[in-house]
């Protein structure tokens, strides 16, 4: 898996990324908005006709401004019409700081797995190859992703021999 500086983005990159990846691991269309005073909505989707999400999507360096942040906007949150909040952050998060937050949102907050940090993040990108390939920003930076674009006739015909002797083993008889 590669380990991503997610930091490299731009908030509205860091944005765009979140909405993709969400939208493939839940299999859903999330709305997003033009840039200004969003009330703490970044994106949005529906979870019943009625019922809303918001996503709020934090590019930070470190865990301790984005604490700072979040308090600031816990309660702006929860005066939003909405049923559940996700927070998906360039942070990375250790089972502590992912409680505390979920302290702080519920019951917005219902599982501390609807908190997306920066591990979370990198695994998404590394299920969703289609995904982690539109954000170049990210792999130019990796030196697996250039490496492998580097020698990709060598990956390919690797790939391509590794199919047919798949092929040929399911019929291999001695």
């Amino acid at each position: 898996m590669a380990e991503y500086d997610l930091l490299i983005l731009s908030w509205s990159d860091f944005e765009h990324l979140t909405k993709d990846l969400l939208e493939k691991r839940f299999g859903i269309y999330i709305e997003s908005f033009t840039p200004g005073r969003d009330q703490g909505i970044d994106l949005r989707f529906s979870l019943t006709k009625d019922k809303k999400a918001i996503v709020q999507c934090k590019r930070y360096d470190n865990y301790r401004n984005l604490l700072s942040r979040l308090k600031k906007e816990a309660e702006l949150i929860k005066k939003n019409n909405v049923e559940r909040y996700y927070l998906s952050t360039t942070v990375g998060l250790t089972p502590k700081r992912k409680r505390e937050i979920y302290d702080l949102f519920t019951p917005l907050i219902q599982s501390e797995e609807d908190i997306f940090g920066k591990s979370e993040i990198n695994s998404m990108l590394s299920l969703y190859q289609d995904i982690e390939s539109k954000y170049y920003k990210l792999w130019l930076s990796s030196a697996n992703v250039l490496r492998r674009i580097i020698h990709s006739r060598v990956y390919n015909t690797t790939q391509i021999d590794q199919e047919g002797f798949s092929n040929i083993l399911k019929v291999y008889v001695q």
